[in-house]
């Protein structure tokens, strides 16, 4: 049975606490692997309506909130560039994050044989080879 960690009227359980769940937990929501894989094809930068072109059937609405879970962990800048558009691009401490999907993508093609087939006849491999070398 987990430990209780009572913080005034909430109850946190120390799992909660630990840094490397809280990334995980970011990491795993929905849309946010599929989010990252385009915002490391894209380099430097892209715009929101671009991204939300790419992720297609993803909703504005989602969309907007993934960018901003990650502008807030500090792995995007969000640059306004008029009214109503917006650039994205990444900083230096999403390389880490870089380097787990690449691994991540390996480790998809190396077990999984239908990714195998998918990826060599994919139209976006080329920039899948330059965000994963």
């Amino acid at each position: 049975m987990p430990v209780r960690v009572d913080k005034g009227n909430k109850t946190t359980y120390p799992m909660q606490l630990c840094p490397v769940i809280k990334q995980l937990a970011l990491l795993r929501k929905k849309w946010m692997l599929p989010l990252l894989l385009e915002l490391f094809s894209s380099l430097p930068k892209i715009r929101f309506s671009r991204l939300q072109r790419a992720l297609n059937p993803i909703t504005p609405k989602l969309l907007t909130q993934r960018l901003a879970e990650l502008e807030k962990s500090g792995f995007v800048l969000k640059k306004k560039i008029s009214h109503n558009e917006v650039e994205y691009s990444l900083t230096k401490q999403s390389e880490s994050l870089r380097t787990l999907t690449a691994l991540l993508k390996k480790h998809c093609i190396r077990h999984a044989t239908s990714a195998k087939t998918h990826c060599t006849a994919c139209s976006e491999s080329t920039r899948c080879a330059m965000a994963y070398g």
